[in-house]
């Protein structure tokens, strides 16, 4: 394997368990998971602290939505000898790439699939970070598909929606995403996407986002792929959709 992969257990509404250092798995088992990544699966390990909001609108994910992994960073785009491709960024540049995480918005008039990208460990909270909002019933209808997808403003298109934060001590600094604009990328499924459980995102994508704050920044580019498995399904979070 060219790096190794921490499986982080949601134990606690978006409390999640995983080492601090992201190259060294915690004490207990070591399993290979349904996405061919290698995780911890020490059920001691686990981090009883308070619930993070998922940003989405809708009600709190319970503990069995959330599923991080800490990664290496990246810069290229690299495959593992199984086929699978880490996650990586290759623009812009300072953005190093530590953990994937993936939740649901579960408001069950519009549930969307919520997969994010950040710079530190599962356990911490940083705000460098890039958020990708999948509508399900635009994946149920196919508008969201394997392959191609183009990125379009919120107005225009709900089924991809992205949201790059960048922090303070960074310049430039203030949010960027798929606020406004006419032609803002593309993202292309080589897996995915879907709505049932175990369901392997995985992804490329190129996308040129306006400012969507009133700092007045520049457009941002962001240029890379992940590749992260939603632990549960639409019917086991909204039943009945």
């Amino acid at each position: 394997m060219l790096r190794r992969w921490l499986v982080c257990l949601a134990t606690s509404g978006f409390s999640v368990a995983c080492a601090d250092d992201p190259k060294t798995p915690a004490a207990g088992s070591v399993r290979r998971d349904a996405s061919g990544y290698t995780g911890n699966s020490d059920p001691a390990n686990t981090d009883d602290g308070g619930k993070a909001d998922n940003d989405g609108g809708g009600a709190p994910s319970s503990d069995e939505d959330r599923r991080c992994v800490n990664v290496e960073p990246l810069s290229f785009e690299n495959d593992d000898k199984d086929g699978r491709l880490y996650p990586y960024i290759s623009a812009p540049d300072d953005f190093r790439v530590a953990n994937v995480a993936s939740s649901w918005d579960t408001n069950c008039d519009d549930p969307t699939i919520v997969i994010a990208l950040s710079e530190n460990n599962c356990r911490a909270q940083d705000d460098h970070k890039l958020e990708f909002r999948f509508n399900a019933a635009d994946i149920i209808a196919r508008r969201v598909t394997s392959g191609q997808n183009e990125v379009r403003p919120k107005e225009t298109s709900k089924g991809i929606q992205v949201k790059y934060t960048r922090p303070s001590h960074l310049t430039p600094n203030g949010e960027w995403g798929t606020c406004h604009g006419t032609d803002l990328g593309e993202f292309n499924f080589r897996s995915g996407p879907g709505t049932n459980s175990l369901t392997l995102f995985e992804a490329t994508f190129q996308l040129k986002l306006p400012a969507c704050d009133d700092s007045g920044n520049p457009e941002q580019t962001l240029i890379g792929g992940f590749a992260h498995e939603i632990r549960r399904s639409l019917e086991d979070v909204c039943p009945g959709q």
